[in-house]
């Protein structure tokens, strides 16, 4: 027969029959192998509801500790009639399915049954416990209860792969009913079990062997166990400090998975990482587990030596994704933080050599850079690209947004020192291609931090953003009668390689020595936070405030700010009003006499 579905084909109604007759005590293989042919044959018979509920019942007797191979071979049977996308359990009444449920938990429950088929009675219960979501009893206590052990005593050896993907099916089955309505019992205990589930489920990923580069059932364990892992609340985790070494695992479906894990949980860990710095003011740094992944920096003679060699392309991401994992530590951190992370790169100086590889191998033949259009520069997710040279690239290219957007500095300090060859390409093409997106990023954060201000900030910031120009202009009004006081600040088209220029559009409350300090200490600011530009426009706005801290209106002409753009800085000594200068010489001028304009007495500047 050419095909399965031939073979299915050929089989009459009468031989189906026959065929779910006798697979009762026929060999298991055999009868499994038929099964799995036959599967939808076999449902749509009328005898394959009474087959069905046939190896239910004798399933039910099913006893620890027997000796005898016709349990496995029947349960595994019926596993293969309930799996698929027909709802079979559903024909099955509910009181027969708690006759199974009880028996196969108390073969469990007496630890002494063979992996095999430990394997199949967990995944009966994957099939069958969402049939029994508003059945009250302990199966639920004691469900969990083995689930739990399973994950945390199988090994992820050939022999223990088909209980814990079992193990896997189950938790995903669990946590479906409690996330719909079912019963108090159910809710009860998945509450009380839950944290320790996740924490059980997650660290199993280190239980498989990663030294094989492929193995398919480990690796569909893997790929299950990932699936899942994206579904855990992340910050019901504990610490996975031990999860950093397997980001070097030989398996791409293990370093896949553990970079699953790292890249959910590290953005979410850094809130808290922030908080409790800005409470102890104690310095933070990255893990050395992790750091010490980087240390040591592929080369392009490595990568032209072992080019085709799945290995090779294996070790090259295990090094890319740590570097993912590092700028992890940089989404959601506080700025502080940051700086602690940046200079924890600095002292172990692994940003250059990361760098130089990054050029060396994007750089084509010819010497010009490939062109990243076809990339996400803003993302990266692992096994998506047509091979192992295009996702490296890809990796690449998103590493390089991230230097530029989170290490500015240090890489715009590379560009500056690297050699001729690389420098003009580098900046023409992150000019091209890079800056636009950083850009942009940079003033959509300028956007969303002023929609957050504080409508009843004292000197609130007017905010407009022009993406076509790159410039944001940021103005403070001072009173209804003067114009505010604003700045701009540009973005240059090869930014950060060439810093922010911030330019002031309308000088008001200081002198133009004192107006030219804060333009420079602004552009300071955001030079030295890693071009944030937030903290210049913070910066000029504390600036703006000090300045008008304190003042009044001048007593002549009832401004705060004069036509020469001063505040009132002229005090009289007796009354202790405060005038402009230019105000006090017009009146002096008018008047013909130097008496304060408010108490007549002779003005004495204080």
């Amino acid at each position: 027969m050419g095909s399965v579905e031939t073979l299915a084909a050929s089989k009459s109604a009468d031989g189906v029959a026959t065929i779910c007759r006798s697979a009762r005590t026929a060999n298991a293989i055999r009868s499994a192998s038929w099964f799995i042919v036959l599967r939808s044959s076999i449902l749509s018979n009328p005898i394959g509801n009474r087959i069905c509920n046939e190896l239910v019942a004798d399933s039910s007797g099913l006893k620890p500790q027997s000796s005898s191979p016709d349990g496995l071979r029947k349960l595994a049977l019926l596993n293969i009639l309930l799996s698929g996308e027909e709802n079979v359990v559903s024909t099955i009444p509910t009181q027969r399915l708690v006759f199974l449920t009880k028996p196969l938990i108390e073969c469990l429950q007496s630890g002494l049954q063979p992996l095999g088929l430990s394997a199949e009675i967990i995944k009966t219960l994957s099939f069958v416990l969402p049939a029994l979501s508003e059945i009250y009893g302990s199966h639920w206590e004691d469900s969990m209860a083995i689930l739990s052990i399973v994950l945390k005593d199988i090994s992820g050896g050939e022999e223990g792969l088909p209980l814990l993907v079992a193990a896997f099916r189950l938790f995903s089955s669990l946590k479906s009913m409690t996330d719909g309505e079912s019963n108090d019992d159910l809710q009860d205990v998945w509450l009380e079990r839950r944290v320790g589930l996740f924490n059980e489920l997650a660290s199993s990923v280190g239980k498989f062997d990663a030294s094989t580069t492929y193995h398919q059932p480990r690796d569909v364990a893997v790929d299950l166990l990932r699936r899942l892992i994206n579904f855990i609340p992340i910050e019901k985790l504990d610490d996975v400090s031990e999860v950093f070494s397997l980001l070097t695992a030989h398996s791409r479906a293990v370093q896949r998975t553990a970079y699953t894990l790292l890249h959910r949980y590290i953005p979410h860990s850094q809130e808290q990482v922030s908080f409790d710095v800005a409470l102890s003011k104690s310095a933070v740094s990255l893990p050395d587990e992790l750091v010490s992944l980087l240390l040591e920096t592929p080369t392009m003679q490595m990568v032209t030596m072992s080019y085709g060699d799945d290995k090779m392309w294996t070790s090259l991401r295990a090094y890319l994704l740590s570097w993912k994992v590092i700028f992890d530590h940089f989404s959601n951190a506080s700025l502080p933080v940051q700086e602690y992370y940046a200079a924890n790169i600095k002292e172990n100086n692994v940003l250059i050599p990361l760098l130089e590889f990054m050029f060396d191998f994007l750089q084509k033949s010819h010497g010009k850079i490939i062109d990243p259009t076809k990339f996400d520069i803003q993302s990266f997710q692992p096994d998506e690209s047509e091979n192992a040279e295009k996702e490296t690239q890809w990796l690449l290219v998103h590493l390089y947004y991230l230097c530029l957007r989170h290490l500015a500095n240090m890489t715009k300090n590379w560009w500056i020192d690297t050699k001729k060859r690389v420098k003009g390409p580098v900046e023409g093409w992150t000019e091209r291609y890079i800056s636009p997106v950083v850009a942009g990023d940079s003033m959509k954060g300028v956007e969303d931090w002023a929609a957050t201000q504080d409508p009843n900030e004292e000197r609130a910031l007017t905010v407009k953003i022009s993406p076509k120009t790159a410039e944001i202009i940021a103005s403070i009004p001072v009173d209804e009668e003067s114009p505010p006081v604003s700045i701009s600040i540009s973005l240059p088209p090869a930014y950060p390689l060439h810093p922010a220029i911030v330019v002031g559009r309308s000088r008001v409350l200081v002198d133009e020595k004192k107006w030219k300090s804060w333009l420079l200490t602004i552009q300071g600011v955001i030079m030295f936070a890693n071009g944030n530009l937030v903290d210049g426009l913070l910066a000029f706005r504390r600036n703006v405030q000090g300045a008008l801290k304190g003042q009044s209106e001048c007593a002549i002409c009832y401004s705060v700010i004069s036509t020469d753009m001063q505040t009132p800085n002229k005090r009289c000594a007796t009354c202790k009003n405060t005038f402009h200068s230019v105000c006090l010489f017009r009146w002096f001028k008018s008047s013909n006499q130097s008496t304060c304009p408010l108490c007549r007495n002779n003005f004495v500047y204080v």
